[in-house]
């Protein structure tokens, strides 16, 4: 099995052209879940460990759906986090950066 194949591939893609760099363990609760750790920088590594020496810059825990939702535009950062539906931990530029990379804009 492809490290990747249970990661929605919009977040592979926007990961991959993004300029974000460091490491990001994503967490999916739920039946299609799992955890990954993407190391972001001149490629996307995605792998489902990492090296004891080594420590996310960022934990993103949710769901499928509420994943796919921050992808799409339905759900805001500060709406899945006030609803709980999200969890960011760690770096705040780097947490900043990926909502940047993610999260489409939204207009009024």
């Amino acid at each position: 099995m492809r490290p990747t194949q249970n990661i929605p591939p919009e977040l592979v893609q926007k990961l991959t052209t993004s300029g974000l760099r460091g490491i990001y363990k994503l967490e999916l609760r739920g039946d299609d879940g799992g955890t990954w750790y993407l190391r972001c920088g001149d490629d996307l590594e995605v792998a489902e460990r990492i090296s004891d020496d080594e420590h996310p810059d960022v934990i993103v825990r949710t769901d499928r759906g509420d994943l796919t939702a921050l992808l799409e535009g339905r759900m805001s950062v500060s709406d899945g986090l006030v609803s709980e539906r999200l969890s960011l931990v760690g770096d705040i530029t780097k947490i900043a950066a990926l909502q940047r990379a993610i999260v489409p804009e939204r207009r009024s």
